[in-house]
């Protein structure tokens, strides 16, 4: 029995075992120097094999890390896509507040404030026309002043306490909120009246 090794980089990767020669003579030095050279074919085939083998492997992993970093990459683009629309909505969502508190605010102050300002000129109206002006109808327009006065300090105070506006639709198109249905009246504010 004959074995030739297969011998890459100085280990063994497979090996030749042969019986006798069918002719039943030796293996002279011409039939060794043939295995000696399939032997090394062998090897270097099941080298390049391995190497092949590898190649394929490496390029996998490759091609699974490229479409993990490009999926990451449209994750990350997606993501920075919803922040900056999330950012945009919380803008566009304050300037409605916004919008709708100003209305809110020209509506329920310009009232009792026209009232007042109504009330100071036609007192100081009649003042300059007549220094003998009847008590009560000075008394009449100050009460006026000051309970118009108390709706606009008792409107800022409901105001501020504000947790959950209520939005009304002010007229077709424009809607404000309702300063008064928003919060609960304070004490005090009860109280003073």
């Amino acid at each position: 029995t004959l074995v030739v090794p297969s011998v890459i980089k100085e280990k063994m990767v497979a090996f030749i075992a042969l019986g006798s020669k069918v002719s039943g003579d030796a293996f002279d030095e011409e039939d060794m120097s043939f295995l000696s050279t399939l032997a090394n074919q062998s090897a270097i085939y099941i080298e390049n094999a391995l190497l092949i083998e590898n190649e394929k492997e490496a390029a996998k992993t490759l091609a699974e890390a490229r479409v993990r970093e490009e999926y990451t990459q449209k994750l990350e683009k997606m993501n920075k896509e919803l922040v900056e629309t999330r950012e945009g909505m919380v803008k566009a969502e304050r300037l409605s507040t916004l919008t709708k508190l100003s209305v809110s605010l020209q509506h329920e102050i310009n009232n009792p404030l026209t009232s007042v300002i109504a009330q100071s000129q036609t007192l100081l109206l009649k003042m300059d026309q007549d220094a003998t002006l009847p008590f009560t109808f000075i008394r009449d327009r100050m009460k006026t002043i000051e309970q118009e006065s108390k709706k606009i300090r008792d409107l800022l105070r409901n105001l501020a306490n504000i947790t959950e506006p209520i939005i009304r639709e002010y007229m077709p198109g424009v809607e404000m909120i309702d300063i008064k249905a928003s919060s609960e009246p304070d004490e005090n504010t009860v109280n003073e009246q």
